[in-house]
């Protein structure tokens, strides 16, 4: 029979998101072009604790955490419309993502039996890269249908997205 260890922990934090940008989109016809940068700041902070339950070996005295990443995007999405006013339009977005600050923050850690402390350091992701992407919007003056795809291509990262979104006017 395998082993089988549980422990526990009072584990307190808090997380930060902001973000702030701007865009303008023009139409050409049935083209329009839609330029955008924004800014996003994402902050993580953990309490230190203590973890108890799971005996020597196991259970971990783990020290107080920060991390942040602070990047921007400056894309421009192009599309064009078809039907009655546009109401399918398939857009192709290609812009870049450049992280200026990043700190993923490192974990350290001692048994709580007693030992040395260790510390766990996580890969950064650093600088910038290309996005690709697409989307297609479906809608009329009730509302609107749109699926959207991303790939963000940084120099040792890749993210890929893909979202759904519904709105509806009242």
């Amino acid at each position: 029979e395998g082993v089988n260890l549980k422990n526990e922990s009072d584990w307190h934090g808090f997380t930060l998101a902001a973000a702030g940008g701007a865009s303008y989109e023009r139409h050409f016809g049935r083209v329009n072009v839609r330029p955008e940068a924004y800014v996003e700041y994402f902050s993580l902070s953990e309490d230190a604790r203590s973890e108890r339950g799971g005996g020597d070996g196991f259970d971990l005295d783990i020290d107080k955490r920060d991390g942040h990443l602070f990047s921007g995007v400056a894309a421009v999405n192009i599309g064009y419309g078809f039907g009655k006013d546009g109401w399918i339009r398939p857009e192709l977005r290609l812009g870049w993502r450049q992280n200026f600050s990043v700190d993923a923050g490192s974990t350290t850690a001692r048994f709580a039996s007693g030992g040395d402390a260790f510390t766990l350091s996580p890969a950064s992701i650093e600088g910038g890269g290309p996005i690709l992407g697409f989307r297609l919007n479906v809608g009329n003056d009730l509302g609107m249908l749109a699926i959207t795809g991303d790939a963000e291509l940084l120099e040792d990262y890749v993210r890929y997205t893909l979202l759904l979104r519904a709105s509806f006017k009242f």
